[in-house]
């Protein structure tokens, strides 16, 4: 018994001996097949071997080869990666006999010879076949693909970039098939989804097309109130209020309009139910005759004047909006102005202040960019109220650009009898006082055309800056009587446009332009010069008892402003980068010496304070959905800043007046 026993593990042993032989020698068969590229066949072999031994490495990686491979009838990368991720995992297990029939394939199959280690170039093949899947699952957009690595693999090295792949083309057919149903679907299956905002914001869009064809206030505050976070949720609202005001004009009650504007009160159209409010209520006064009616009119429009009631109760209602979209919201801005003149093309150019601390604003208005314009000057007390306005025109273009305030009188420069496209108009010159009473209006054609003005504080003597040649323009000075009799004019040969003259309190002048700075006194002749940098581009000056600040353009794209004493020695300069350029407004000094700058970025209002010693004390934007353009600043005793600006429209030919009232 024992003999035979022994008999039966001899001949186990030989036969798995045996066994592992014809598997070796069947693998290692398989692998020359590699070699000549005959696949086919060495895919059958492999295969069989696979089914007696589904651990064997060296065999699993053959298939890995086999599917990779471009030759093979059957290719598939995803496929080659489940025998190659086997092999990685698996690869320490390779018997001696394994690794040296692969140490022969690599070195018949090689291009080039190489010393490495036979495991760290199975490691470089199995690194290719991932290429070749991760090339796949980027370039074939087939969702199929992704799902099934996600699925098989839930180890895959590129797991979270599959994942996105998946989600994107996901999307796509989501995108493609557009309805409600496919985006909730898509939204409920990939919440993490990178295209997830995309989905809810089309889902919605469709959602709120359906609600548009209802058109009713149920059907609106349905949508208002499910989706209060979707974009379309101001349209909504806004098609919402114009319903329920059209519903309440229809009655037109006194209740039915009172009841719209104590509902919608954020509505545009509560200013227009506001007017009708009014004529209601002031009909039923004279209709009705009693004391009760008179005081109910007073009580709700105290003024009695209702242009300006109007006027104001507008500017307020959409500064306050303004702010609402300022996009760099700041509680520096105490409040906003916005003034439309009827729906007019609107441009303010500059601003003043009286003794009274009443604001002056210089401002352009006409019915769209190809109407003629008319000069439009408005004045508002210290709260932002107008209390007058007057526009000063002819039958041509009249546009104002600049004012002055001496005395108490307000200088307003700009250009007459122009028409589009073809004349650009002569230099004006007209003033008013406090209360809009014109004083004298004069035209001065011997200039063509005046860049920087200033008035001096003694006898009301004008200053212009411009330039003379053709070709090549040159600095060019010009100081006349208040009557506008020429007293001098100063003729430069350095090259450049005169761009701003400030004139101190002493009347001696601060004026430059491109790379030059210079002092002169008040019959014109030098006292100082300063060059700057020949990337500066000086465009702004102001001056007070001490300093002399100076603001322009470096490198195109940079900001710099600089402090000089009244001696024309450099204190100090800054340099501000904005990427997409800047474009200098205005500057100012206060008495301490502290700088205010106001420009506008490509599409945003740029405001910046800085000290005395050059440090940046505050630094702001302001920007809406449309560009917003700051034009001119004014400086009070108290320490407010006024800013005058421009807010383009969503379409050609609409453009508003803002004021920003600032307070650190």
């Amino acid at each position: 018994m024992k003999l035979n026993k022994t008999k039966s593990i001899i001949i186990t042993l030989l036969f798995l001996t045996f066994s592992c032989v014809l598997s070796a020698q069947s693998s290692k068969r398989g692998f020359k097949l590699i070699e000549k590229n005959d696949y086919e066949k060495a895919y059958e072999i492999l295969v069989k071997i696979l089914e007696e031994e589904p651990e064997n490495v060296s065999t699993q990686f053959g298939l890995a080869l086999v599917y990779s491979s471009e030759s093979f009838t059957q290719k598939d990368y995803l496929e080659a990666w489940k025998y190659a991720d086997f092999t990685n995992r698996n690869k320490d297990n390779l018997t001696q006999e394994e690794l040296e029939m692969l140490t022969e394939f690599y070195v018949n199959t090689e291009e080039r010879r190489s010393s490495r280690p036979v495991k760290k170039k199975v490691d470089l093949s199995i690194e290719l076949i991932l290429d070749k899947l991760v090339r796949q699952i980027r370039e074939s957009n087939d969702v199929e693909i992704t799902k099934s690595v996600l699925e098989k693999f839930p180890d895959f090295e590129y797991y979270q970039n599959t994942v996105h792949i998946r989600n994107y083309l996901e999307y796509r057919a989501v995108e493609k098939e557009n309805s409600i149903e496919a985006y909730n679907k898509f939204i409920d299956s990939f919440p993490d989804a990178a295209q997830i905002p995309l989905a809810i914001e089309k889902r919605n869009k469709l959602i709120f097309t359906t609600v548009k064809e209802k058109n009713t206030l149920a059907a609106y505050n349905e949508f208002i109130y499910n989706y209060p976070e979707s974009n379309f949720v101001s349209e909504a609202i806004r098609l919402r209020n114009k319903i329920a005001f059209n519903e309440a004009k229809q009655k037109n009650t006194i209740e039915s309009i009172s009841s719209f504007i104590e509902s919608y009160p954020d509505a545009l159209e509560v200013l227009d139910a506001k007017i009708i409010q009014k004529q209601l209520i002031y009909e039923r006064a004279k209709n009705v005759r009693s004391l009760d009616a008179y005081d109910d009119f007073i009580r709700n429009y105290p003024d009695g004047v209702q242009y300006i009631d109007i006027f104001n109760l507008k500017s307020k209602d959409l500064g306050e909006k303004l702010l609402q979209r300022n996009k760099y919201p700041s509680q520096s801005f105490k409040w906003a102005r916005v003034f439309d003149n009827d729906n007019k093309y609107d441009d303010i150019k500059d601003l003043a202040q009286d003794d009274s601390e009443n604001l002056i604003l210089a401002c352009n208005t006409f019915e769209d960019i190809v109407s003629l314009m008319n000069a439009w000057i408005i004045c508002l007390d210290k709260n932002g109220d107008m209390t007058w306005n007057k526009q000063i025109s002819d039958e041509l273009n009249d546009k104002v650009e600049r004012i002055k305030k001496v005395g108490d009188k307000f200088y307003f420069e700009g250009l007459t009898r122009g028409v589009n496209d073809s004349i650009i108009g002569v230099p004006w010159i007209f003033t008013l006082t406090k209360e809009g009473k014109k004083v004298w209006n004069r035209t001065y054609s011997s200039i063509s055309t005046i860049n920087a003005f200033d008035v001096t504080n003694n006898n009301g003597e004008l200053i212009f800056g411009s330039f003379y040649g053709d070709s090549t323009k040159m600095f060019y000075l010009t100081k006349l009587t208040s009557e506008l009799k020429r007293m001098w004019k100063r003729e430069y040969t350095n090259n450049g446009v005169i761009s701003s003259v400030s004139i101190t309190s002493d009347d001696q002048i601060i004026s430059g332009g491109s790379n030059w700075l210079f002092k002169l006194d008040n019959d014109g002749y030098l006292k100082w010069e300063q060059y700057l940098d020949k990337n500066d581009s000086l465009t702004q000056t102001a001056v007070n008892n001490q300093f002399v600040g100076v603001a322009g353009i470096r490198d195109s794209l940079s900001l710099f402003i600089s402090l000089y004493d009244q001696t024309g020695k450099k204190l100090w300069d800054k340099s501000f980068l904005f990427q997409d350029g800047i474009e200098v407004s205005a500057l100012k000094l206060d008495e301490a010496g502290n700088v205010y700058f106001a420009g506008s970025s490509a599409v945003d209002g740029v405001f910046m304070k800085l000290d005395s010693k050059g440090a940046v004390v505050d630094e702001l934007m302001f920007g809406t959905e449309n560009k917003i353009s700051f034009s001119s600043i004014i400086l009070t005793k108290n320490g407010e800043v006024f800013i005058a600006a421009n807010e383009t429209g969503n379409y050609q030919g609409d453009k508003n007046i803002v004021l920003l009232k600032y307070f650190p």
